[in-house]
């Protein structure tokens, strides 16, 4: 197989995306993976480790390191209520 013939991830998450359940998932992450690569910018473009950018931030390199593979859960945003109502 030709590197030309491989489909690109976008193309593969397109496909992905036409089943219901994936589609679902897809959706519930999308903060998660959208603050990992800011991260990951943030960090490259400063010329931070993981260690560095967590002392900068009063966090643990680990918890960077969670957040950056998208493991970590992440708060919902601000304008998304939350499913228990108000506290």
């Amino acid at each position: 197989m030709k590197l030309s013939d491989l489909k690109t991830s976008q193309q593969v998450i397109d496909e992905r995306r036409k089943d219901p359940a994936f589609r679902a998932e897809w959706d519930r992450t999308a903060f998660a993976r959208d603050v990992a690569i800011r991260i990951v910018r943030y960090r490259e473009d400063n010329g931070l480790t993981q260690t560095a950018l967590a002392r900068l931030v009063g966090m643990t390199q680990s918890v960077i390191a969670r957040l950056e593979s998208g493991d970590q859960p992440s708060p919902s945003p601000p304008w998304q209520s939350s499913p228990k109502g108000p506290a």
